[in-house]
């Protein structure tokens, strides 16, 4: 199943399979310009799973981060996955 739903996100152009460059047999996947568009609503939902669930895995400074400042950490998220975008 996990499979078939990256081989899906890499063919709508949500994500692009690379090489790791550690460990030359394992897949690395990165999120693409389209992908990194995205960023607004996931953090949406990590927000709403931070406020709404108790087993979120999300950790509390970050959520309070989120709700503090959301555009400043859009902004530093989103250039840190184009600078690893560029990268490859």
């Amino acid at each position: 199943v996990l499979g078939d739903r990256l081989k899906k996100l890499e063919e709508i152009g949500i994500i692009s399979k690379g090489e790791d460059t550690v460990k030359k047999s394992r897949i690395r996947y990165s999120l693409t310009k389209k992908g990194i568009d995205l960023l607004p609503i996931l953090l949406e939902m990590i927000i709403w799973g931070g406020l709404n669930d108790d087993l979120t895995e999300s950790p509390k400074e970050f959520i309070d981060q989120a709700l503090g400042n959301r555009e400043a950490l859009l902004k530093e998220i989103r250039e840190q996955l184009i600078h690893e975008h560029l990268k490859e």
